[in-house]
Formats: C-alpha cells, structure tokens, sequence
C-alpha cells in the first residue's frame, strides 16, 4: 500500500493513493471488489429502488426500437443498426428501399452465447459495390474491436477476424479492399500504453491473408512524416477523388492532412504530402470532386473553405457568419453543415448544392440536435436524425432537391407524453461576467419553491457541446419531480472557438466556475435547494465535477462522477491514454503544460477535514479511455478526508467501460443507481436504506 512523492517543475505533487493504479495486484483488485460489492449492496437496499429500475426498463420498452446508426447505400439500400425494445444491443439489419422491409444480417448476442461476454458493434462499413460489410465488434465495452467482412447477401463471415481495428474502415472505390487503423498487440512486458501508441494504418485486399496486409501509413512507414506516437494514422479513399486522405487522428481538434495519389497504391512506395497543418486551424472536412471542403476555425464563428487536391488552390465556400459554424457532412448532391442557434444550445441543418447557389436552412421543427448519417459516394440525398429537449428523437430523409420526408425508422414512444414538458434556456453570468448557457427541462406544472429535486449536468471539453436530446427513460426522473438541467460551460463548443479556448488547459477554471454559477442560478430562481441539486459529467467532465465538488461542496446534495478524469496529473503520466491527451489538457513535461493539469486535478486538491456532500463514482472496469482507478483512488481519498456522515461509494460494472457498447441492462441499472441515489441522500420518504447498511459504506 505505498504512496508516492513527486516533484516537477518546482511543485511537489503527493499521491497516497498510488497503489490503486496497479490494477494487476490483488490488493489493487481486492480493494476495489470489496468497495464494488459494499456499494452495490447499499444501493440494493434502497427501498424504492427496485421500483425505479421497473419504472425505466418499462420505460426503455415504450419505443418499439432504437436506431443508432444508419448508412444510405446506392439504390436506395440502407444498412440499419436498431435496438429492439427488451433487447440489450443493437443488431445490424439491410432495408431495401426506404419502405423495405429489414433483413437481419449480425447479431452480436451471437458472439456472447459463444463466449459468455456481452458484445457491441463499434462500426458497420458496407463496400461501394454493396455486396459486403466490414463490422467491429468487442467486448464488455472495451471498444478493442475485431473486424468482420460480412457477406450482404448471406450475412455470413466471409474474412476475418482482424483485431484491434477500434475506429472502423474506408473501402477502395472498387470494392477490392479497405484501409484500417491497428493498435498494437499487447505482449509480455508491453505497458497499458504501449498497444494504443505508434498504431498504424495497413491496405487489405479481399480474399489475401491478413499477414500479409502492407503497411501504407503511420511512423513506422515514413519516420519523415513526424507521425506522433499518440496519433492513430487513417488512411481514407473515396470514389469523389483520386486521391488517398492520410490524417494522424487525435484529441487535438486541428487537423493534419496529407494526401498521395490513389494510383501510387501499385507503386513500391506512397509518397505523402502535407496537405492541411495545423495552422489551418482545419477541424473536419468532406471530400468532393477531387477537393476538401474544410470546416475552419480561422476565424471566431469559423469558415468553410475549399481545398483542391491537385494544384492547392483554396477558396471560401461559406464565409463567416453570425453564427457559430459546428459540422459538415457529405452528400452526393449537396454539402450539408451545421450552425450554433443564437443560444447557443442546439443547431440548425443548412445545405449547399455542389454546382453552387446560396446556401439554405432545412427545417426541422422540433430537432434542436441533428445527426445527419453516413452516405455512401456519390448517394444523392441524405438521412438525419433528430431530437430535442422536449421531442423524442424522429429520422428523416432530405431528397436530392432538399424536400425533408417522414420515414418511419424512428417509431415514437406509446403513452409517454413529451408535451408535458417544458424547456427553458437562459444566460446565466459567471465569475467574470461571461453568459453561460443553461438549458432547464421540467413538467409544466412544477411548483418553483426550492424544494425540487434537480439533476445538474456538465461536459465542457474538446469543444464537444452538450446538446438536447430526450429518450422515453427520462421520465422515471420528470415522474419523480425532478428538474434536469444542462450547464453549457466553456470548453464545449456551444458559442464557437473562443468559447472552447476559454476551458482550455489553463483557462480551464472556467469549466468549473461556469458550473457552479448555473448551480447559484438554480438555486437562487428556486428550482432546488443545496440540500437537492446532485451533480454529474462523465469522462472529461469529471474535471468539471470533482473541482466543483472541491471548491463549494456547500453548494450539493450529491456528487456523481461517471467515468470520470479526476486525477488529471495521473491521467497524463500514467493513463494509457495519457499522451493522447496532452493537446487538450497539457503536456506535463512542459512548465506551463504541468501546472495547467495541476490546476485542473480535483484529486490534488481534496482537504481533509472538509463536510462533503454524498458521492457515488461510478466507472466501468474496462474503460479503455479513461483508467478506472481514477475513481477508485477519488473514492479512497474523499473516504478519508470528509468530515460529514455522508456515504462515498464506488459504484464498478465489470462488464462495460467507457459507456461505448455498454449493453441496455447496465444502462438501466446505472440510471435506476443514480435517481435511488439522489432521492435517497435528498431525504425523499422510501428512499433510505436501513442505518446498518449505510454505516458499511461509510468511510
């Protein structure tokens, strides 16, 4: 049980809980089983418990099926992959024609009877000749998935496996093969680190043996190309260019771009060439008619510009706006983006027609987020889906003259009724003045008398925002009177590039500072009290968590990381995916880069001593994105240092990770753990566990 000292740059760093990040020792695993089973049989004690876990698998069955991704084909093919009600994982169907019926083609339940683990689709990539479909599948959440080409006709495995291809594929325009990513594998000796370093991308042809797939991009290929070692390198084809995209894939949003002739693919050698650095400020990119069109942030609101691959010329395609620019998207016969509404929260769907024109603004009533799906090259027309804070999600379809059609692929929820719900956002000012979006959704008849409970959520990272979205389950919380609300702090995306820039390595007080004054709005306006606001984010927003946790634990009832970074130094000395993320929260063997994740690790600043509120941290044993024992060694401290009555606990699910292919059982269960969890610690009758089970898990 050892400790450990460490001193970078003038700052002494003490980390008593160091022994917890070994989770290949058995006093690592049997600390954290212990505290796993004592949480679990608290929160099995609960009550009301079991009624709530009734109340949202009920609710989960409202809908009769789910869809998570789709894939407009040629012919007017969709690939389909759909979560039935009552089923743990999405299958992978094939409609013919938008009024088709569907056609099971990969049912991942197969391949846990087969192992006795649970098992998600990571990617489904089908072939321009629509005969194949290359699927990544891996288990328990681990998102290490292995390759499957799938025969469309049969749905039968006709190549592979290939594994450790986490991040899906891009065909050849003639079908003859794909390009895929590979992490290394893991041997003896081999650090947690060392399989997802120095990954590269190789060429497969159909029907040759997997040893002998050849290498085409990444730093063992080319040393010259300055390839990190964090950089997952892509090689992407498409049959709108002649030319090969290579791009080193990673958390820093600019992007560098190369490209290569497709026709040097029968060459002895690829010659790369630098296309985009990261001074282009490029944060993604669409490839049409042998150009890029890049999404840029150049300028505040950003720009789309156009980047011809064979001379380099460039040109503005959609200029600056006043509204923050947010995605693009392809089409065959269009350019699809996305734009911030003047919120902040949520978009607004645009499109352009390649041969030119003004752009236009395609409505969609109700869908304040859109996710616009994959098309195939050169597939004119294009699939959306769509939700809002009070509409339940829906997908349309945009034809080739950009009239939106109802499709049926999303039925909506029986007897749960979304017009009950009303949905507000303000502008809330923070420490310094800067207006914070908050989103706040609730029955139409709550009474605002302080006395609500409420459920404040934050990200604030990557610039990734926080948008609406609602699902049927949402209503085991509004059934409860809850308020669940949204603060859209800074280093989301939600106002455009100085937004993200504003929570970012050293400004990143800001996320939580943000946090905090939406947290004073709700309770100032009387949605809540102290005594009923519980708190959460997940991954990177567990920074903004465990630091307002840290610095007004007067201010919650509840605290509930999930997934969560809390030790941030940790996570960038030690965390396998710790220099992946050095552009994002700092390289911490710089000066500035060390002190910038100082600042941010809630874990460095907990005092002993201090009342905390209740904390339940939760965390999949398998997170191959963020280290489990960043709650495990939260946990352990927080046990330590408060001087409140309030229960910490370690809530671990064996049998997921990061939330990516976590099956419906473990979704329900978390959601049941975390309104059990608030009500009972917000005093709500029926919510309380016998005294002696709460005595076992406190510290």
């Amino acid at each position: 049980m050892h400790a450990a000292t460490e001193t970078h740059f003038g700052i002494t760093v003490d980390d008593p809980d160091r022994w917890l990040e070994d989770l290949k020792s058995k006093d690592a695993q049997d600390w954290i089983r212990a505290q796993a089973d004592r949480t679990r049989s608290v929160l099995d004690a609960i009550p009301a418990r079991a009624q709530v876990l009734a109340d949202v698998e009920r609710l989960e069955k409202t809908t009769a099926s789910n869809i998570e991704a789709v894939v407009l084909m040629h012919g007017e093919r969709l690939l389909i992959q759909r979560q039935d009600a009552g089923e743990d994982v999405a299958k992978l169907y094939l409609r013919e024609g938008w009024d088709g019926e569907d056609r099971l083609l990969l049912d991942p339940e197969d391949w846990r009877k087969r192992t006795g683990k649970p098992h998600a689709m990571n990617y489904a990539d089908p072939s321009p000749d629509g005969r194949h479909v290359v699927v990544g599948l891996s288990e328990s959440g681990s998102e290490m998935a292995s390759a499957y080409v799938i025969d469309l006709a049969n749905g039968k495995v006709v190549e592979g496996p290939i594994s450790r291809v986490r991040f899906g594929i891009s065909w050849l325009p003639d079908s003859s093969g794909f390009f895929y990513n590979r992490e290394n594998e893991v041997g003896p000796g081999m650090s947690a680190a060392e399989h997802q370093l120095n990954s590269q991308a190789y060429l497969h042809l159909m029907g040759q043996d997997i040893a002998r797939d050849r290498l085409v991009f990444g730093n063992r290929y080319d040393p010259s190309l300055n390839i990190a070692p964090g950089q997952l390198p892509i090689v992407i084809a498409s049959a709108e260019s002649d030319w090969l995209i290579g791009m080193p894939a990673s958390v820093d949003s600019r992007l560098t771009l190369f490209a290569a002739p497709r026709a040097e693919l029968g060459a002895e050698r690829i010659q790369w060439r630098k296309l985009v650095t990261t001074d282009d400020q490029a944060r993604s990119f669409v490839l049409h008619d042998n150009a890029l069109y890049l999404l840029t942030a150049s300028k505040p609101n950003r720009e789309i510009k156009r980047l011809a691959l064979k001379n380099g010329k460039r040109s503005t395609v959609v200029a600056e706006g006043a509204l923050p620019l947010d995605e693009v998207y392809y089409s065959g016969n269009a350019l699809y983006y996305t734009a911030k509404t003047a919120s902040g929260v949520g978009m607004q769907l645009n499109r352009l027609p390649w041969q030119g024109g003004k752009p236009s603004v395609v409505a969609l009533p109700g869908m304040d987020s859109v996710f616009p799906y994959t098309v195939q090259d050169k597939v004119d027309g294009i699939a959306v889906g769509g939700v809002g804070w009070a509409h339940f999600p829906d997908v349309v379809r945009i034809d080739a003259e950009g009239r939106v059609h109802e499709t049926n692929l999303q039925p909506p929820p029986a007897g749960v009724d979304a017009g009950q719900l009303e949905a507000t956002i303000v502008q809330v000012p923070s420490h310094d003045g800067a207006m914070v979006p908050l989103s706040i959704v609730h029955r139409r008849d709550l009474r605002r008398d302080g006395n609500n409970p409420t459920f404040l959520q934050g990200y604030g990272a990557y610039g990734i925002s926080t948008n609406p979205a609602l699902v049927p389950a949402h209503f085991a919380y509004f059934d409860r009177g809850f308020v669940r609300a949204f603060c859209h702090v800074r280093g989301g995306g939600e106002k455009g590039e100085a937004w993200y820039r504003g929570g970012y390595q050293e400004t990143k007080a800001n996320t939580w500072k943000d946090f905090i004054a939406c947290a004073e709005y709700l309770v100032r306006e009387k949605y809540t009290s102290p005594s009923r606001l519980g708190i959460s984010g997940g991954s990177a927003g567990g920074i903004l968590i465990g630091n307002a946790l840290i610095e007004r634990p007067d201010l919650f009832g509840a605290a509930m990381p999930q997934v969560g970074v809390l030790d941030s130094i940790g996570a960038a000395l030690r965390d396998p995916n710790g220099p992946v993320n050095w552009p994002e929260f700092g390289d911490p063997n710089s000066e500035s880069g060390f002190k910038s994740l100082v600042g941010m690790s809630a874990y460095q600043k907990v005092h002993d001593g201090t009342p905390f509120p209740a904390v339940m941290l939760s965390h999949g044993f398998n997170d191959p994105r963020v280290a489990v024992w960043h709650s495990a060694k939260m946990a352990a401290r927080l046990q330590r240092a408060s001087s409140s009555d309030k229960p910490v606990l370690l809530n671990i699910d064996y049998d997921s990770g990061h939330g990516v292919g976590s099956t419906q059982s473990s979704v329900n269960r978390e959601r049941a753990d975390l309104i059990s969890f608030m009500l009972w610690q917000f005093g709500v009758d029926g919510y309380a566990p016998k005294p002696a089970e709460v005595r076992q898990a406190a510290k």
